[in-house]
């Protein structure tokens, strides 16, 4: 047996076999300590989605450029235009936004969420009556990534 031979006999014997997994439709690199990041549709078909991006801008969010990601991450980047030097995927640029303004965002929404449903609990109790009354079960569930469903009971 060469040299070559057992030197490629024990570099094969100690690497880890490689796994086929589907790939994931939006890899995100992982965002700096305090900060968020979000794909956000700068255009649609070709089509400028100025307007969408410009309220990002307006919520706290910034393009995130090349330079600012590790090199071992693999994306794309925009090489003209307005947002020339940003990450993308496809038609989606790469933003983000401090982790502060992220939970301020996910608190309004949630309520919101939460004061509809108040208003339409309260229409139901309006049309109950004695003789149709109305039950109802508030609940939802969550999930995140390959775990199973989290459950909240209202």
């Amino acid at each position: 047996m060469s040299v070559m031979e057992t030197a490629r006999n024990t570099r094969e014997s100690s690497t880890r076999k490689k796994t086929w997994r589907p790939a994931a439709k939006l890899e995100t690199p992982t965002p700096p300590p305090g900060y968020k990041y979000r794909w956000v549709r700068h255009e649609i078909k070709g089509e400028d989605q100025t307007l969408n991006v410009y309220n990002r801008n307006r919520e706290g969010y910034e393009p995130v450029r090349r330079d600012e990601i590790s090199q071992e991450a693999f994306l794309d980047v925009m090489d003209e235009g307005r947002h020339e030097g940003v990450v993308r995927s496809g038609d989606l640029i790469l933003m983000k936004v401090p982790v502060e303004i992220a939970q301020q965002r996910q608190d309004y929404y949630e309520s919101q969420a939460k004061r509809m449903q108040q208003a339409v609990d309260q229409e139901l109790d309006g049309q109950s009556s004695s003789d149709m009354p109305i039950h109802r079960e508030n609940s939802s569930s969550v999930s995140k990534g390959g775990s199973g469903p989290t459950r909240f009971e209202d």
